[in-house]
């Protein structure tokens, strides 16, 4: 049976319901990650500044230490600390002259004088932690699962720097990074840009997805490598849409959890050229965009920081007119909600660590990339190669418990589909009934679950399997025939959701 959906509203509010389909910037599991919240290059002075990540208000001042970020509020009357004033590295409150440290202690309380004993509740709010790097302000609100992204070419002298203003989008951070990560929109969304209008079909590529600490579950970061016909880059800074020169440009992507992307582009002679965008979850409605470029042609002296800003902005324009039209700010973490192709790996391997992000929720770190491993999947010795594996499987506790895991079964080492198919999706099915019961649930438990199949499978025994092991839970189950997965080597993925209270 298919679930259909209806139509989303255009604000969806992640923080309560049992199931959230749809990822906003304010999903709880975004606490465990870092965010840029500011550009160096954008500030004024010591400060007191006004941050908001993922809904929340904070104020951002220079401390005795550097740069630092407490609470917005002022425990003492509520009053906001942005209107407050920066004094030898604390920041005092504009009401009562409150002073606060960098850890947002408060040191001096003005109307007791100064032998008095501050009460400890006198603090305001601090996250977890508060980094400096690219030039920009990074905030974990609580203790992040995985680092600030990578950006080697920063201190690679072959590139020189070109620093766009910080820019907020009326767009998800989730979306962007999805567009960002899109390879099949170029030739329709920038047309006036580096857009080959005869370059639309997108040749098979692949997505790598690392594996996590100790290889237990997959980690926050994928790579995708793509090559496609474009503008040189000349003609695509100038705008030229009837007569131009296009090449072949490959592009590495590589996405780092929850949704920065870098992207590396190799522009022939006109040298390498990296985008990193770098996203703040400002609210459900806003996201703020940080993009550092680094460019050999920049450092050689053929062009410069303002030529690569004019440029990107132009690229960016275009993308930011189409996803600001879209009703809804938020990513669909249901699969059936949308429809994906084999061009769509990228953004598909994408939602995929949004579901894990979701599924972090209030779950202590466990060097898993995220909530709690749940039974070790079993593979009977009678069963060939390739055996029933899992991509993973989590659980997260909370106020509501979600467990998210999923099975694939891969082809075989010739290239063919293995002769015992039914036994080896069996296999499958067997593990996620028993991760259930470890994790005590039922099929009763089970909101969602997506069968993906590429055509030609003999899919009775294999759905018969699955409506024998949801216990007649079919309301829940959508099934997706594809031209191919998300990666090409697999002929069948199973993949559920769980929630229970």
């Amino acid at each position: 049976m298919s679930l259909t959906l209806p139509n989303p509203p255009k604000k969806v509010d992640t923080r309560l319901g049992v199931m959230a389909r749809w990822f906003t910037n304010t999903n709880p599991g975004l606490r465990r990650f870092w965010h840029p919240v500011a550009a160096l290059e954008a500030l004024d002075g010591s400060g007191p500044f006004s941050v908001r990540l993922l809904g929340e208000d904070w104020v951002l001042f220079h401390g005795t230490d550097g740069w630092t970020v407490i609470g917005e509020t002022c425990p003492h009357r509520l009053a906001p600390l942005t209107e407050g004033t920066v004094i030898d590295g604390r920041l005092e409150c504009a009401y009562h002259g409150w002073c606060f440290d960098d850890t947002g202690t408060c040191v001096t309380i003005p109307a007791l004088g100064e032998a008095a004993t501050i009460p400890p509740t006198a603090a305001a709010a601090k996250p977890f932690g508060v980094s400096e790097r690219y030039g920009l302000i990074w905030v974990a609100l609580d203790e992040p699962v995985t680092d600030i992204p990578v950006l080697a070419e920063w201190d690679d002298e072959r590139f020189g720097k070109a620093l766009m203003a910080p820019q907020t989008w009326n767009a998800s951070a989730a979306q962007m990074a999805d567009n960002f990560l899109d390879v099949a929109h170029f030739p329709f969304t920038h047309l006036g840009t580096i857009g080959d209008p005869d370059d639309r079909e997108v040749h098979p590529y692949s997505v790598e997805r690392e594996d996590g600490p100790e290889s237990d579950g997959p980690g926050w970061r994928f790579k995708a490598v793509h090559k496609h016909s474009s503008k040189v880059f000349d003609d695509a800074t100038s705008g030229a849409t009837d007569e131009f020169t296009v090449f072949e440009r490959t592009m590495t992507f590589v996405c780092d959890g929850p949704h920065h992307v870098y992207l590396h582009i190799a522009y022939g002679d006109a040298g390498d050229l990296v985008l990193a965008f770098y996203h703040q979850p400002v609210d459900d409605d806003t996201t703020t965009l940080y993009c550092r470029i680094l460019a050999e042609n920049i450092a050689d002296g053929r062009a410069t920081p303002d030529d690569h800003i004019g440029f990107q902005e132009k690229v960016g324009l275009e993308d930011r007119t189409l996803l600001e039209t879209l009703k809804t700010k938020a990513v669909p973490l249901d699969p059936g909600t949308e429809t994906h192709t084999r061009a769509d790996r990228t953004t598909v391997e994408l939602r995929r660590i949004l579901a894990d992000v979701h599924a972090l929720g209030v779950a202590a770190p466990t060097g898993l990339g995220g909530g709690t491993a749940v039974h070790s999947p079993v593979a009977p010795a009678d069963i060939s190669p390739p055996a029933a594996n899992y991509a993973h499987a989590r659980l997260s506790e909370g106020a509501t418990r979600s467990l998210h895991t999923s099975g694939v079964v891969p082809i075989g080492p010739d290239g063919s589909v293995p002769a015992d198919l039914q036994a080896q999706a069996d296999v499958i099915w067997a593990n996620i009934k028993a991760m259930l019961r470890d994790a005590a649930m039922t099929p009763t438990d089970v909101v969602s679950v997506t069968t993906y199949v590429t055509p030609g499978l003999d899919l009775g025994p294999i759905m018969a399997t699955r409506d024998q092991a949801l216990d007649g839970n079919l309301a829940a189950s959508t099934l997706v025939v594809v031209p191919e997965l998300a990666r090409p080597e697999w002929l069948m993925e199973i993949a559920i959701v769980a929630e229970a209270g």
